[in-house]
């Protein structure tokens, strides 16, 4: 330690006697035992006395000055120390370029190249190249157990080490299966040689995973498992997240007392980020309590507002746009729920600005991704150029695509639809201020005015009316489809007689269903069909098919253009001419929306000026 001690640098820079006193020390000894994973991964250690900076600096001068004439298990040491740095200052296209030269000295079955699997394998899974990183993970898993210097609780605590990080990356992709069955086998190794921190974090993430299966009984027996092992050692922070997460999970399955709680359980916690899940999901717990009209809700109402004033200061500090943005959803569904419907908007604004803000920084983080990954690339073997630069375009395009649909969702949001009223009142209003009109003038712009702002008013309400679906509790019961059906035909009785319109309804099933949500289901797809049909004697066909949870509606109508078909579900999509046809472009994002809350699916076909088939599958 006092060589690393007697070591100085100035402007990011090696001294000169720093660098005379390197040179002595290899002439010395080659530097053995100078890299050593204890000296620079403890806090006590090298830690203490370079910076992460300070530390590449010396790492990157030995390293090329000196690779060639240095203790020759340093090579491999000293590589995988300075890959540590860059990953630890997120220099990650350089740590793989350091990863690229260790595998070149074909030193690949030592424990040193396992850790550097691991690297690997989290710095693609950082990069989102999951292939790549379950390719490194599992190869680190064969030399694990070929190890034969290793003894067997060695080899179980490396390999469910390994495990973890290959469970997380197929609950990153959404396989929760396969994550399933991982997180099992690292279980299984860590209960054998009972090693109960590393159970703790294997019970948490099997929780997690049930929680995402929807298996609630099984999420919650597996964190009461993971607080049975946080009792044999100290970890404060450890135990309230557990009770963060218990009471996440109560509130999913509407026990309030429970998930009370264990928050209750958690507010001695002195960290703030527990401090704030507390104030979130307690403004969630009173949300719920307010749509199922317990007793006290005006105590609720009062305790609702303060802990929104105690959430808005929570987004404010915020600095990931991500968990900003998903805060405001949750203050606008506490708005809604107290029917403060203005300050839902507000806050549906400030969401959506920060949606275009995180798609906009993702795209150019995309491009610098494609950028950098070229470079790379072209630092690798001539004979694995074609395959891995086809695996890094495949990659890019998913990214580029997934990023685009979302710039395509919210410049559909943010669309001409809502300003262009504005704009009309805006320039009417500036007239009528700076020019004498007549009365008859005065009149035809008021008219103007009144027709745009009930236009605007008709997109909020919409837009509202679709925010709002499914913050209430929704209530199910067997509902006869046919009898949902004709009374929408009653409600839409002058509708269907100006079209002259004919409307065939075949035998239909009964469902588990809410009433309320199906008629408007069901009104906004058959108002379509009216409304989109320029036939003399529209004809509008209802049916189940041999599926009895399978319902058809068929029209005769103008159909939907083959390149708009995909994107009819989403709010503020039109297929066809707002000025020629009207509506406010949500009404079919509203029928999505309740099939969704039904755990259903809706479907379209359609051939442009021959007709459309709407498919409602419930299940």
């Amino acid at each position: 330690m006092l060589f690393f001690k007697s070591i100085d640098f100035i402007d990011s820079k090696l001294t000169k006697q720093s660098k005379e006193l390197i040179h002595k020390k290899v002439l010395e000894n080659k530097l053995k035992g100078y890299f050593e994973n204890s000296f620079w991964r403890g806090k006590s250690g090298i830690q203490s006395i370079f910076n992460i900076t300070e530390s590449i600096i010396f790492l990157e001068y030995t390293s090329v000055k000196y690779i060639d004439v240095i203790f020759l298990k340093n090579k491999t040491n000293i590589f995988n120390i300075l890959v540590y740095y860059k990953f630890l200052n997120k220099e990650y296209l350089s740590a793989l370029k350091l990863i690229n030269k260790i595998e070149s000295f074909n030193e690949t079955d030592t424990d040193d190249y396992i850790n550097t699997l691991n690297y690997k394998g989290t710095i693609y899974k950082l990069l989102g190249r999951y292939n790549e990183a379950l390719e490194a993970y599992y190869e680190a898993i064969r030399l694990i157990s070929g190890c034969e210097k290793t003894t067997i609780d060695e080899k179980e605590l490396k390999m469910s080490n390994v495990y973890n990080n290959i469970g997380i990356l197929y609950r990153l992709q959404n396989d929760l299966e396969s994550a399933e069955k991982i997180f099992k086998k690292s279980t299984i190794l860590n209960e054998h040689i009972q090693n109960k921190p590393k159970l703790l974090i294997c019970y948490a993430n099997l929780a997690n995973i049930y929680d995402k299966k929807n298996e609630y009984k099984k999420a919650i027996a597996y964190l009461l498992k993971a607080k049975d092992c946080r009792s044999d050692f100290s970890d404060t922070n450890a135990e309230s997240v557990l009770n963060i997460n218990l009471a996440t999970i109560y509130l999913k399955i509407n026990d309030f007392d429970l998930a009370q709680k264990y928050l209750n359980k958690c507010k001695t916690s002195t960290q703030k980020s527990i401090k704030q899940e507390i104030v979130l999901l307690e403004l969630s717990i009173v949300m719920k309590q307010l749509e199922k009209l317990e007793k006290n809700s005006f105590i609720n109402k009062k305790l609702a507002n303060d802990l929104i004033e105690k959430s808005l200061k929570i987004a404010k500090e915020e600095e990931s746009i991500v968990n900003k943005m998903s805060i405001y959803s949750l203050i606008a569904d506490a708005y809604l729920v107290i029917e403060n419907f203005k300050q839902a908007n507000i806050m549906l604004t400030r969401r959506n600005m920060l949606f275009k803000q995180l798609t906009e920084q993702q795209k150019i983080d995309s491009y610098k991704q494609i950028r950098e990954s070229h470079e790379l690339e072209l630092q690798k073997k001539e004979l694995e150029k074609k395959e891995q630069l086809l695996q890094q375009k495949e990659t890019l395009n998913k990214k580029q695509k997934q990023i685009n649909t979302e710039l395509e969702l919210f410049a559909s949001m943010a669309s001409y639809d809502l300003k262009a009223p504005i704009r009309t009142i805006l320039a009417l209003c500036s007239i009528i201020k700076n020019q004498n009109l007549a009365k008859t003038e005065m009149n035809e712009y008021l008219t103007l005015i009144k027709i745009d702002a009930q236009k605007m008013n008709n997109l909020i309400n919409s837009l509202l009316k679709y925010a709002k679906i499914g913050y209430k509790n929704v209530e199910f019961k067997k509902i006869a489809l046919k009898t949902t059906v004709n009374t929408v035909k009653r409600n839409l009785a002058t509708e269907i007689k100006n079209k002259n319109a004919i409307i065939s309804l075949e035998k239909l099933p009964e469902i588990n269903g809410n009433k309320a949500l199906l008629e408007q289901l069901f009104q906004n797809l058959i108002n379509n069909a009216l409304i989109y049909n320029e036939n003399q004697k529209p004809e509008i066909t209802i049916r189940s098919t041999k599926n009895q949870n399978e319902i058809e509606i068929v029209d005769n109508g103008i159909g939907i253009p083959k390149n708009r078909i995909n994107q009819i579900f989403k709010a503020f999509t039109r297929a066809h001419s707002a000025s020629k046809y009207g509506g406010s472009g949500v009404g079919l994002a509203i029928c999505k929306k309740i099939m969704d809350i039904h755990f259903g699916s809706i479907s379209v076909s359609s051939k442009q000026g021959k007709g459309t088939c709407f498919t409602l599958t419930f299940k």
